[in-house]
């Protein structure tokens, strides 16, 4: 994803309204990035357009009187300019080992501890900014830095054991005369593997008449025996 410094680079100048449909940002949020970097001298805005310092034409500027030269007596000596001292390196990394350890952070705090520039901390925070791995929230008219804390998983929720219903026993009471059909089937078989008599197909017909009529006699007493057993739990027996 590309920075406000990226954007504005290729399009040359825009307004914050292009800005935020070309990023896919709030423009709120882009105003605020537009008045970090113009705090910071890296944009500036001309003519209700934001572009990079130094692209548009320069506003003339008045030039400073020039002070009355001051005659320096020959014995005293000229103090030698200070040498800056260069500003050191850094990256995201450096960052968010500070702000582990300190907490939140602005800008300014970040270049005391890091020995670095505003310009160098706010440039190497903006990427991260943008990638949601560093938050930044603005009070008052700082901004404060601080590590995004990481996504806490979501605990499953614990399944409740459903507790076992004991049903009340129902006893199936089968009529003699069934009992008697059941154990008729198993002797009939018996006999014919004994004898070794192959049936007719009349006579397997008449005994699958019969079977279907048991069967159905059968099935209307386990409708019985279910409704007796539903009478019992209602009842609570």
């Amino acid at each position: 994803m590309e920075t406000v410094l990226e954007a504005l680079k290729a399009m040359g100048k825009a307004t914050a309204r292009e800005i935020s449909a070309r990023m896919k940002i709030d423009v709120r949020e882009i105003l605020g990035m537009l008045r970090e970097h113009e705090e910071l001298e890296q944009i500036e805005l001309v003519n209700g357009w934001w572009q990079l310092t130094g692209t548009g034409a320069k506003t003339p500027r008045v030039k400073p009187a020039v002070p009355a030269v001051k005659v320096v007596n020959s014995k005293e000596r000229p103090a030698s300019p200070a040498v800056a001292t260069p500003a050191r390196k850094i990256n995201e990394a450096v960052l968010a080992e500070l702000m582990t350890q300190h907490g939140e952070l602005t800008t300014e705090q970040m270049a005391k501890l890091a020995g670095t520039t505003v310009r160098a901390v706010a440039s190497t925070l903006a990427m991260p900014v943008n990638r949601g791995r560093v938050v930044r929230e603005k009070r008052g008219n700082v901004f404060h830095f601080t590590l995004a804390k990481p996504a806490l998983a979501e605990p499953e929720p614990a399944v409740a054991s459903m507790p076992e219903i004991k049903q009340p026993a129902v006893q199936e009471s089968v009529p003699q005369s069934d009992a008697a059909f059941l154990d008729a089937i198993p002797q009939m078989a018996k006999r014919q593997a004994a004898e070794m008599v192959c049936p007719t197909p009349k006579s397997i017909a008449a005994e699958i008449r019969r079977t279907k009529s048991r069967l159905n006699q059968l099935e209307e007493l386990r409708v019985t025996v279910r409704q007796l057993a539903r009478q019992q739990r209602a009842l609570g027996f």
